[in-house]
């Protein structure tokens, strides 16, 4: 009994060691259940499966069957409701009454004896006598007859008329219905009497006679909605419009299960009579639930009964393992002891398996450690240097490391290329950056270093050997010794002032645009305020100078005039200031090839977009040329590659193009229409945020943008939409929202060879008045003329003085003499200065003409016209200006062999004729 005792205490002792979560037994049963407990379960669900097909199948096929018998209730409603209309039509009674009802205008008793009579033998819902325009004479179970209705617009009604019996499907405000339209004919009349219209409405009554004789609740319904139904209101409830569509669409079945509520539902396409109907055939498979619980419960004994075999099993095979285990493991226990000391605690921390190969792998360790623990150490020392130094000689980045007290440690390569400084003319000296004049910022910051600060990108300027700025991006970090104070300190340079350069660039570059946008509207202002405001100039600062060459010197109002013209010549320089501000200077077309404009710009044009953007040309092969202002071109692709920049801030692809285009026919997009011909184009694409309609519709508005405020003016597109068009082109441009922007500019190409003509402004110093030449002076403004008149006549010319074109024409058809200049202001009401020169001309041939204008604008227009003979005169005119440009005209005239006999024999020519 003793040792009975003793037994049980030494197992009892080994169990209360033995923990389960850190044995091999636990995750072996724990998978073999696992795997029994799969199987079972997709045991489950397989029969679970099977059942629903199963039960899936008969239910839809059950529900085709009573499709087929509802479909035969149908057809035979049909034929019984045809076969009455037949018999009706031709019934006694109702002809009778018909034929009463006819004959006394009015009286429909006997018909209404008769229908009333019929009605409840039929088992009809519609019984109806109509005339033949459509008004319902009475109809049978209700009192008022009715009045005039719109039977006779359906096609039915109409056929019927005709002689024909119609047998259709008709839907009015009390539903649809199954309806036979057939004529009646009274005694001896070859057309019909009136309309007999009988038949049943397709309602809840008719769907419940057919869901008691089917055995199933029954629906029917269009393909948006339900028009009748059997007495159960959950078929309405879960009829689903859209099955309803997909069946009558595609003429099939449709089969639904509701898993939630074991109930079965099928869609069928039904033809009634001449319309197409949804049949909703509802069935309940509750039968499915029960078979599945009794299955439920019966797998599950089954299976608990397998689990608990599968962990017996597993259990006992697993102790078989254990034990041996253990045994194995005792043992390298007491090798590890041996080398390692009694005090090394290797217990276990797992399973019995990974106890054991943890000790062993211990053991091991502990064995290879005594063997070659200082050989990996110095082999981990070595590589690990040697690494360290081949990252900082191949580093791109400036590397130094120097001691609290200056002393260089290590000098890379990337620093002798930075600042200038040999590796043998710093390592193990003074730290050159610190002691170099100029660097006192960075010594300031190494000094931080040393005290324990961290810096980490931070933007330093300095200089290197030969003196030269150096802009660094500074990041340092303290080194300490082992007893944690700091000793050295290491710092890692980057150059970047070429990119600095770059930025600053850019920025003002950006703000040059910018501004010169924002200008652009102060010049447009100035132009329009010059044509009347130089008028008035003209007659300011003319006849002060007239005065002052009047007055003498003993005047006393002579400082007054002086005064007055000073005034008057700094107003016109105002004025000329803000046209040249504004760049509204004349344009000066010449012959060129785009592509060249680009080649000469895309330097630029690359620095202008920056780097984060992707900028590729692709110039076309033999260019045509066209004949445009180039400074004009380049404007215009500066401001499309900055809008396209704009439209890319996370960085994208900015191609410019060029090719020829030669249209066939013209081309119409929006409200642009380009005409055919041929033309060079310049393409401008990106791939940015894109535009939406609503903001390409208004894209060329004068001071529309879409950028922040400060961001743009809103002159940019204006601008070269303004160019395009001055110089004879269009632009087009194609954008969506995230499918980037295109910018098409089409410039017409030369048809033929054009002769360059380049200004040259000469100086002439010509002294003395006229002798006695005619000059035609034209001017709308009364001031100016009575101005110029009086210049030149006070300078011995004759004056024919004309306020408009018609005048002037007059004025030089009835002179005989010789008109020697014509000197005409350019905008005029009613003929301008250009048109008028040329009609003078036509009859003066050779004629000196000099324009005159105040707004820079109608020159830009106009001066590419001018040939030999011509001149233009900015206002505000002075006496001094316009005397010598009339003076050099003269000169030219005379110098070019045109003499006033020709001139004037040609003039009274054209009189005669």
């Amino acid at each position: 009994m003793t040792r009975f005792m003793e037994t049980m205490k030494d197992a009892w002792k080994k169990f209360r060691g033995f923990r389960v979560r850190n044995s091999i037994v636990f995750p072996i049963v724990l998978l073999l259940v696992s795997i029994g407990a799969g199987i079972l379960l997709a045991g489950y669900q397989i029969n679970k499966s099977v059942f629903r097909t199963v039960f899936e199948e008969r239910e839809r096929n059950k529900a085709l069957d009573t499709h087929r018998m509802i479909e035969s209730l149908v057809s035979q409603e049909v034929d019984r409701i045809s076969g009455l209309s037949r018999i009706l039509k031709s019934d006694t009674d109702i002809v009778y009454g018909l034929f009463h009802y006819n004959g006394t205008k009015g009286d429909i008793k006997p018909l209404k004896l008769a229908m009333n009579q019929l009605f409840p033998k039929m088992n009809l819902s519609l019984f109806v006598m109509a005339d033949p325009n459509g008004k319902i004479l009475y109809r049978a179970g209700k009192e008022k007859a009715g009045g005039p209705g719109k039977l006779e617009e359906t096609h039915a009604f109409r056929k019927a008329l005709k002689g024909e019996q119609v047998i259709t499907m008709l839907s009015g405000p009390e539903g649809a219905g199954i309806v036979a339209i057939a004529p009646v004919y009274v005694f001896g009349k070859e057309r019909p009497g009136g309309v007999l219209i009988i038949g049943n409405r397709v309602d809840d009554v008719f769907a419940g006679r057919i869901a008691r004789e089917t055995g199933n609740q029954v629906l029917f319904a269009t393909s948006e909605k339900v028009i009748a139904g059997s007495h159960d209101p959950s078929v309405a409830k879960a009829f689903d419009p859209r099955l309803a569509q997909r069946t009558l669409a595609k003429r099939v079945p449709l089969f639904h299960i509701d898993e939630d509520a074991y109930r079965s539902y099928t869609y069928v396409p039904l033809k009634i009579v001449d319309e197409d109907y949804c049949l909703l055939i509802e069935s309940d498979i509750g039968v499915i639930r029960e078979l599945l619980v009794k299955n439920r419960v019966r797998m599950s004994q089954w299976g608990l009964a397998i689990l608990a075999g599968i962990a017996l099993i597993g259990a006992g095979l697993t102790f078989l393992i254990v034990r041996p285990l253990k045994n194995l493991y005792g043992k390298t226990l007491r090798t590890i002891h041996e080398y390692s000391g009694a005090d090394f605690d290797a217990g276990p921390r797992e399973n019995e398996i990974s106890t054991l190969v943890r000790a062993n792998d211990v053991m091991l360790d502990t064995i290879k450690n005594h063997i070659a623990e200082r050989t990996r150490a110095e082999e981990a020392f070595h590589e690990t240097s040697g690494t360290l130094h081949a990252l900082i000689d191949a580093s791109p980045l400036a590397v130094v490391v120097s001691d609290a007290a200056g002393i260089v440690r290590v000098w890379n390569p990337a620093a002798v290329r930075i600042f200038g400084w040999g590796e043998s003319e710093t390592i193990g000296r003074p730290n050159p950056l610190l002691s170099a004049e100029g660097n006192q910022e960075l010594k300031a910051t190494c000094n931080l270093v040393l005290l324990g600060e961290k810096f980490a990108n931070t933007e330093i300027c300095c200089r290197g050997r030969d003196g030269s700025e150096i802009i660094l991006a500074f990041s340092g970090a303290p080194l300490l010794d082992a007893q944690g104070r700091v000793s050295s300190m290491v710092a890692i340079m980057a150059d970047i002032t070429e990119t600095k350069k770059a930025e600053d660039a850019l920025h003002r570059s950006e703000e040059q645009l910018r501004q010169s946008m924002k200008m652009e509207a102060v010049g447009k202002l100035a132009g329009g305020v010059a044509h009347d405001f130089n008028n008035l100039l003209s007659v300011i600062t003319g006849y002060s100078e007239l005065l002052l060459l009047r007055t003498d010197e003993r005047n006393p109002a002579l400082k007054e005039i002086e005064e007055i013209h000073k005034a008057g010549e700094r107003a016109a320089a105002l004025t000329h200031q803000l046209l040249a501000f504004s760049r509204r200077q004349v344009l000066k077309p010449k012959l060129l090839r785009m592509d060249e404009v680009v080649e000469n710009l895309a330097k630029m044009l690359r620095r202008l977009i920056g780097e984060d953007i992707e900028f590729v040309t692709e110039p076309g092969p033999d260019l045509w040329t066209v004949q445009a202002d180039p400074s004009q071109i380049e404007q215009i692709l500066m401001n499309l590659c900055v809008n396209a920049r704009d439209a890319m801030p996370a960085g994208g692809k900015l191609v410019v193009s060029t090719e020829n285009l030669t249209m066939e026919s013209p081309f119409v997009e929006r409200e642009l229409t380009i005409p055919p011909g041929r033309y060079a184009t310049l393409r401008v694409a990106d791939n940015g945020t894109g535009m939406s309609n609503e903001v390409l519709y208004r894209i060329f508005e004068p001071f529309f943008t879409t950028k922040k405020q400060g961001k743009g003016t809103g002159l940019g597109l204006a601008t070269v939409y303004g160019i395009v068009k001055q110089s004879g082109g269009y632009i087009r441009v194609a954008s969506a929202p995230g499918k980037g922007t295109t910018f098409t500019i089409y410039l017409p190409a030369v048809e033929r060879a054009v002769q360059e003509t380049v200004e040259e402004t000469r100086e002439k110093t010509l002294e003395g008045t006229g002798g006695g030449e005619t000059i035609l002076l034209v001017e709308d403004e009364d001031m100016v003329r009575e101005l110029a008149a009086e210049i030149f006549r006070g300078n011995g010319y004759t004056v024919l003085d004309a306020p408009n074109g018609a005048s002037a024409l007059e004025i030089s058809g009835r002179h005989d003499g010789t008109i020697d200049l014509l000197v005409t202001d350019l905008v005029m009401p009613g003929m301008n200065g250009i048109e008028l020169a040329e009609r003078v001309a036509a009859g003066r041939p050779g004629i000196p003409i000099l324009y005159m204008s105040g707004y820079a604008e109608d020159a830009r227009k106009h001066l590419g016209r001018m040939g030999k003979g011509r001149a233009f005169l900015q206002k505000p005119i002075t006496p001094t200006s316009l005397s010598r440009k009339a003076r050099e005209l003269l000169a030219d005239r005379a110098a070019s062999g045109v003499t006033p006999e020709s001139q004037g024999a040609r003039a009274a020519h054209s009189r005669r004729r």
